[in-house]
């Protein structure tokens, strides 16, 4: 049944429809009891018309398809899952009962299922436990789930099912407090975790490391892991990987990955998983990343994917599946890697009519932005290939756009000067104090909605919130190069392409000077971070 789940991970994979990163394209009017109706014709008479279930139930966000499970109940007194149960087989079975379960209750179906028969498939309950695990939330209505379930505690079931230290993580993971992930990271605990870190890697003690571990929160070991590589000259994952092997190697090496990069731990999963990596294709794993994240940021995974593997989640889909009809992926799975750049001749000749065009451009939080401006603004950026988040975010809003067009919009990090700064302690400001190295690459992020509409784009706002800087040589497409001690700012790139996409109608270069900031290792002044905090702490 490849072809009907590929099917089905290709509708939920598709454009991105809102600015939080879903990928659900629903109608603007939705009438429940007729989509309840169409689902009752789809699966009656001789056969089922699968395209029909496919259709509505891969346009509905995820509160739209509980709400047609009620209604198809109060119509006929069945539930929609056993119903479909019956009529369905396979992976296509699977796809379906994520699309019509509460997300809780298939995740705790899922984990049981992976703990049921002659062996347990550590590698479904580790995708599980990373997917769920910044949701605290979820994991305990997932916990409600299994206990009312099956009348089983689902610590109990680990326990019962798996074996130390493998055990001890599941537990650790599925027992986390709450965590607060904008409180500050205290220097002076990650190093003494680093130095404790190092004693247990030496002596091979992995219950010790799990406990560690398990017991942090996912900022607090994101900035463990710049310490530990700062510290040591090695990436933790990698001391992990040096001592342990099977089912716990995989727990540690995916926790440190969920703390680093969230979307791109799971387009590394999604890419096994297509591929064939770590022990063969395995459909189980789309549908439980695709359809548990096709409401909540889907399209950041999707650009996560591009960004590492040159190649479109939708593309690599179809393409394990050549008889897939492209009709019926084509208008929910854009290309936007086509017509990206608009070369100096299409400047060019596009000149005037940018002049005379009426968009309209503004930044969010521009106070916080003039703040940090007045005050130097000092951006830190990393050192290594996972690079380290902008803070603020940008998120812009866009205004009298074609309602009817298409558009890509990047963000470029563009060099202010020629000249290289440094923080004097003396004046407490920057002072130029040389050159700035030579650097005549163009630093571009592609956004995660291109191609898009124009009216998706003004639903706004458009958020860069993904963007990294790093010192490194060689990032992807979401970890920008940058120098050290140089001005940078930020510069929206626009482009409105013609009907039959061959070429751009219009280029826009839309400088925000309000974003100039200087980069830096650590901030030196201190109502620079007073500024970041106060915003931090209200969540801009």
């Amino acid at each position: 049944m490849m072809r009907d789940i590929l099917l089905v991970c290709c509708f939920v994979a598709g454009l991105n429809a809102t600015s939080k990163g879903s990928t659900i394209i629903e109608p603007s009017s939705v009438n429940t009891v007729a989509d309840a109706e169409k689902l009752r014709d789809a699966m009656s008479g001789w056969g089922t018309t699968e395209a029909a279930i496919i259709d509505i139930l891969t346009h509905r966000t995820y509160l739209t398809r509980l709400e047609i499970v009620r209604q198809y109940k109060n119509k006929y007194n069945k539930d929609l899952w056993e119903e479909i149960k019956s009529e369905t087989s396979g992976d296509f079975r699977t796809a379906l009962k994520a699309l019509v379960l509460p997300e809780a209750r298939f995740l705790a179906e899922e984990m049981r299922n992976a703990m049921s028969g002659s062996g347990t498939n550590e590698r479904t309950l580790i995708l599980v436990m990373m997917l769920t695990i910044n949701d605290y939330n979820l994991v305990q209505d997932i916990i409600r789930e299994y206990d009312e379930i099956y009348d089983w505690d689902l610590a109990a079931a680990f326990k019962d099912e798996t074996s130390s230290p493998f055990e001890d993580f599941l537990v650790k993971v599925v027992s986390r407090p709450r965590f607060n992930e904008t409180a500050e990271v205290n220097d002076a605990t990650i190093k003494g975790d680093i130095d404790d870190l190092v004693e247990h890697i030496v002596n091979k003690r992995l219950v010790n490391i799990v406990t560690l571990l398990g017991s942090r929160s996912l900022s607090f070991l994101s900035k463990l892991q710049e310490m530990f590589y700062q510290s040591e000259n090695k990436e933790l994952y990698q001391a992990l990987e040096d001592i342990s092997d099977h089912h716990i190697k995989d727990s540690l090496v995916s926790l440190m990955s969920v703390a680093s990069d969230y979307h791109r731990y799971c387009a590394y999963e999604l890419h096994n998983a297509l591929d064939g990596l770590g022990g063969g294709k395995d459909e189980g794993v789309v549908t439980r990343i695709i359809a548990t994240r096709a409401d909540k940021d889907l399209a950041f995974i999707k650009e996560a994917y591009l960004d590492m593997f040159g190649v479109e989640l939708s593309e690599t889909v179809k393409a394990m599946n050549p008889a897939l009809s492209y009709q019926m992926c084509s208008h929910v799975t854009v290309d936007h890697r086509s017509n990206w750049k608009c070369s100096d001749s299409d400047q060019q000749s596009l000149k005037q009519r940018i002049i005379d065009d009426e968009i309209s451009v503004s930044i969010e939080g521009e106070e916080m932005w003039c703040q940090l401006r007045n005050e130097t603004h000092e951006m830190i950026i990393g050192h290594g290939s996972q690079g380290r988040r902008m803070f603020p975010n940008c998120n812009l809003r866009i205004t009298n756009l074609r309602t009817s067009a298409y558009y890509s919009c990047g963000l470029e990090v563009r060099a202010v000067d020629g000249f290289k700064y440094a923080f004097d302690n003396a004046s407490k400001g920057f002072v130029k104090c040389g050159i700035a190295e030579s650097d005549s690459s163009k630093r571009m992020y592609r956004h995660t909605d291109s191609l898009i509409l124009g009216q998706g784009l003004m639903r706004g706002p458009v958020s860069f919130k993904t963007l990294k800087f790093t010192t490194a040589r060689d990032t992807d497409g979401t970890v920008l190069e940058l120098k050290l001690g140089q001005r940078y700012m930020l510069v929206l790139h626009l482009i409105e392409h013609s009907d039959d996409m061959e070429q751009p109608n219009k280029c826009l270069e839309i400088p925000l000077p309000v974003t100039e900031f200087i980069t830096v290792t650590a901030i030196n002044n201190m109502a620079v971070e007073s500024i970041k905090n106060i915003n931090r702490n209200n969540g801009s």
